[in-house]
């Protein structure tokens, strides 16, 4: 799909977020890479040209690089559907079961650290042993890269390492803006998108319609990348470090439901 047929889409599927500027919108997310911390390297033709595969890294023992859980693949489409023009940048801490050991999940922040991507996306969530991710989480904090994070589905406590501080928290709505029932309910959750009833491409080339704040995470991602990429052009003053950060955060909790 050409970049105007891409924009054109966009503009066609905003009701589905309909309070995003359109001055975002039509940036596209150019010029913007972003992390995406999941159970791997997406093959998928909906993907094609979109992910940087030279550049993404895996961090689960006994596996290669390739996503076999069909999470990654999922996560990235929805990425690539919000924001086309973003380059995805992949870190596996999942592996085939879904599941990230926490040791997998700091070196896949770390790692991000490393690499200084514009923005981190992780919809993995664990319920504890995350405190070691948090060296990691305070670098990309300082260094002015919004870490992007599903709050859970278990409508209760939001998991780790959506609950830290230095992590911005996305729950789930549905197509009308409503709070997603498996949505936790912690004051953690800073914003909500859309995660109910989503199509997603899935493994072996297919696709699936999915539910899960692990959509949510990915499409506020999307939309700041498309946010950092409208203030690159001169849409407002480009602040640094936390304060960067903050201001993600306060452009997405606006732009959501």
């Amino acid at each position: 799909m050409g970049i105007i047929a891409s924009i054109r889409k966009l503009f066609r599927k905003r009701r589905e977020i309909p309070d995003i500027p359109e001055d975002w919108i039509i940036t596209g997310g150019a010029g913007v890479t972003v992390c995406v911390i999941d159970s791997g390297l997406p093959d998928h033709p909906a993907l094609a040209g979109t992910i940087d595969a030279g550049a993404s890294r895996n961090f689960v023992w006994g596996e290669d690089i390739a996503d076999q859980n069909g999470h990654a693949t999922a996560v990235c489409g929805v990425l690539n559907y919000w924001a086309p023009m973003a380059r995805i940048v992949c870190v596996k801490a999942a592996g085939a079961d879904g599941s990230g050991a926490t040791t997998a999940l700091r070196l896949a922040f770390e790692e991000a650290a490393g690499m200084k991507p514009d923005i981190v996306c992780c919809s993995i969530g664990v319920d504890a042993g995350a405190s070691k991710c948090l060296h990691a989480l305070g670098i990309l904090e300082a260094q002015g890269i919004p870490v992007i994070c599903s709050a859970g589905n278990t409508g209760a406590q939001v998991r780790y390492p959506g609950r830290f501080a230095q992590t911005i928290a996305v729950g789930a709505c549905d197509a009308r803006g409503r709070r997603a029932w498996f949505t936790p309910s912690g004051a953690e959750v800073d914003c909500l998108y859309p995660g109910m009833a989503v199509r997603t491409p899935w493994l072996h080339g297919g696709y699936a319609i999915n539910n899960g704040t692990s959509l949510a995470a990915p499409c506020a991602a999307a939309v700041a990348a498309l946010w950092l990429a409208w203030v690159r052009r001169g849409g407002d003053t480009m602040p640094a470090g936390a304060e960067l950060v903050a201001k993600c955060r306060r452009a997405l909790i606006q732009a959501g439901a």
